[in-house]
């Protein structure tokens, strides 16, 4: 895992200070340009990554938002792992001992690390599968439209 120093802490929050006061402002393009820059090097700042969220959805960026849900929630699962890895790799006799027993009661996936539920990856995994069957239903409408286009003249021939 990356440590990030006390210093790059203090410029990231107060870089979405500001992107949070030119949001308020209404300069959504300068913010989501400030939130991307802080992502870019934190990808798990989950309040940068909500606020984008927000912007884009304001918007209407379906597919950057999509893009990022699936990025954020990417970066999040990797981290978590890590960190699980790093734990046991710290603990082994511990993880040794329990194993079995949470294996047994089906709280191991199937990298055998302990499942983990977090509140706002849930959310963002359901908001991610919205999306996507909105972009489905979107795009398969538009395809009755372009069938039925392309039989309207074929319609007007017969009629003759």
């Amino acid at each position: 895992m990356k440590k990030i120093t006390k210093k790059a802490r203090i410029q990231e929050g107060e870089k979405f200070e500001s992107a949070k006061k030119l949001e308020l402002e209404g300069a959504f393009a300068d913010a989501v340009k400030i939130y991307q820059t802080i992502i870019k090097r934190n990808p798990i700042h989950i309040d940068a990554v909500s606020r984008l969220l927000i912007l884009y959805r304001k918007t209407k960026a379906m597919d950057a938002e999509i893009e990022l849900l699936k990025n954020a929630i990417s970066s999040h699962e990797n981290h978590i792992e890590e960190a699980q890895q790093e734990w046991i790799d710290n603990h082994q006799e511990i993880a040794e001992d329990s194993r079995p027993l949470a294996q047994i009661l089906g709280l191991l996936n199937a990298k055998h690390l302990p499942y983990y539920e977090h509140e706002v990856l849930q959310k963002w995994t359901r908001r991610l599968a919205l999306l996507k069957q909105r972009l489905d239903k979107s795009s398969k409408q538009k395809n009755v439209v372009r069938k039925n286009k392309d039989r309207s003249p074929e319609r007007s021939e017969i009629k003759k």
